[in-house]
């Protein structure tokens, strides 16, 4: 982290929480405000004509979704970084927040000092997801991402498949619970032996347990 100000955009589209939340932010020694958005569209703008470090995002914008705009972000620019804040602290949420690239996740039920404390914590290069339950999903993903790692080409697809096979499941309970065809999932099947080497079920297992794809 730099030694100046942590320099940063917050958008939401509800005035009120969006002034409210940057008057504090603009108030604390460290960080700089360079300015709110209400919309996607303006964000872009805004990120177009200044250098920022950090973008607090609403999860739920009008026209897009932050989840989509960060995708897009980082593909523009991936030396930013992205905090959500929203209203829904649902399992479903925090999950997208992670595969779509943001660095912290924080309720707007927290108080503010929770956003300043996930701002400073994401500055230094650190990842901020405050509850239990979001730390839980968080090592669950980073998981994931290790096991891609290895496999270099697994996709999402084929790991929601080796999850199902490594608890036992049958086809026809594969077939029902990812609404897929057995022919898909058997075509699945064999690329994620393909890739990853497996010679029996029992290798899947193992795998799976290694990289705490599944629960024991």
């Amino acid at each position: 982290m730099s030694t100046g100000k942590i320099r940063l955009i917050m958008i939401d589209d509800h005035e009120l929480f969006r002034d409210g939340l940057s008057l504090f932010l603009q108030m604390q020694s460290d960080l700089e405000v360079v300015a709110a958005a209400a919309s996607p569209l303006e964000l872009r703008h805004l990120l177009a004509d200044h250098v920022v470090d950090i973008v607090v995002m609403d999860i739920s914008l009008p026209q897009q979704s932050g989840i989509d705009l960060t995708r897009q972000l980082l593909k523009e620019y991936p030396k930013l970084k992205i905090i959500f804040l929203s209203g829904n602290e649902g399992q479903a949420y925090i999950e997208q927040s992670l595969k779509a690239g943001g660095k912290g996740f924080v309720p707007k039920s927290a108080p503010k000092t929770e956003v300043l404390a996930a701002i400073r914590k994401v500055a230094d290069g650190q990842f901020y997801f405050p509850s239990e339950l979001a730390q839980s999903i968080f090592q669950q993903y980073i998981s994931q991402l290790h096991l891609q790692d290895d496999a270099s080409t697994v996709t999402e697809r084929e790991l929601e498949v080796l999850r199902c096979f490594a608890n036992g499941m049958s086809f026809r309970e594969i077939e029902d619970h990812l609404h897929i065809s057995k022919k898909t999932i058997e075509h699945h099947k064999k690329a994620i032996f393909d890739k990853l080497g497996f010679s029996s079920n029992a290798d899947l297992v193992k795998y799976a347990i290694k990289n705490n794809i599944i629960a024991l």
